[in-house]
């Protein structure tokens, strides 16, 4: 049933996450008027709740005009952000932006996945570690700094043996703050992976069980 679908629901976080970055973080400079922004939010609310209780089945939703409007404004949305993000925004409100932003702009192609498990809300990406350190909140922790098809970001992790260049599995979890530090993504295990940077990963070849579990609890 739609109501029940992880990937709605995690939509709904993702929607939850712009209204809570939206005005509300320092140094936010948006490109968009305050009422043309809360007028795509509440746009947005409307059509994700539309399909959440259309009951249609995902091949339906993947076709329907819901999804295009939903779609498109958070394509408005991220326009309208993007020059903020990449120029003094605080790291959480960017990190929160972006990921919603990613949630939203592939929901249609999530919507191919089985949806029976938390983890289909999300993606499962090779990631390319560009450079590693010691995280000052944390003794065990190592922050990373992660290339991700065209875009970084910052995986804090507690897996020792990682080198600059090694690519590995990467669950896009919500962001949150690990040992100080804002954290983008969750590594799937230490094996290393022979693949190019922002490919996406079938769930079925990598260890999930700990990341689908931290999303189960998230949606609760």
């Amino acid at each position: 049933m739609s109501d029940k679908d992880p990937r709605l629901l995690v939509a709904e976080m993702g929607l939850r996450s712009l209204r809570n970055s939206v005005f509300t973080r320092s140094r936010m400079r948006p490109g968009l008027g305050k009422n043309e922004v809360n007028g795509l939010l509440d746009m947005m609310e409307s059509k994700l709740m539309e399909l959440k209780y259309s009951y249609m089945a995902p091949e339906n939703m993947r076709m329907s005009q819901q999804l295009v409007e939903l779609v498109d404004g958070a394509k408005q949305l991220y326009i309208g952000y993007a020059e903020a993000a990449s120029t003094g925004m605080e790291d959480m409100a960017r990190a929160q932006l972006m990921w919603a932003f990613g949630i939203f702009s592939g929901l249609g192609r999530r919507l191919n996945n089985p949806g029976t498990k938390p983890i289909h809300g999300i993606d499962l990406v090779a990631v390319k570690i560009r450079n590693i350190g010691k995280c000052d909140g944390g003794e065990n922790l190592f922050t990373t700094r992660c290339i991700v098809g065209p875009r970084e970001l910052s995986i804090v992790t507690n897996i020792k043996g990682l080198g600059s260049s090694d690519t590995l599995a990467a669950a896009l979890l919500p962001p949150a703050v690990v040992g100080g530090t804002v954290s983008e993504a969750m590594f799937l295990g230490s094996e290393k992976i022979d693949m190019e940077s922002g490919m996406f990963i079938p769930e079925d070849t990598v260890n999930i069980k700990e990341a689908d579990g931290l999303l189960f609890s998230l949606l609760q």
